[in-house]
């Protein structure tokens, strides 16, 4: 048996790649997923701003225009 490309991910689930090709995608696949989580980050990070609290204030305009140009940062990430 042809021995692959090992996978040099934290969590690999023991998986080895065929090809270089395949190890670029993932890599790709990887970078997407840390351009997503620095967007998503901060979100969630002021979402448990005051835990006291059990009431966030967030203005439907406000709202409207922070999700759609988060949507638009990912849907970039994505096609790229």
């Amino acid at each position: 048996m042809k021995e692959g490309v090992h996978c040099l991910t934290e969590d690999d689930f023991g998986f080895t790649l065929e090809n270089e090709n395949d190890l670029k995608k993932v890599e790709v696949i990887d970078t997407r997923a840390k351009e997503i989580w620095k967007i998503i980050e901060p979100f969630l990070d002021n979402l448990m701003k005051n835990p006291e609290k059990d009431v966030i204030k967030w203005p439907g305009q406000v709202r409207v225009k922070v999700i759609t140009e988060v949507k638009q940062k990912i849907q970039k990430i994505m096609e790229d």
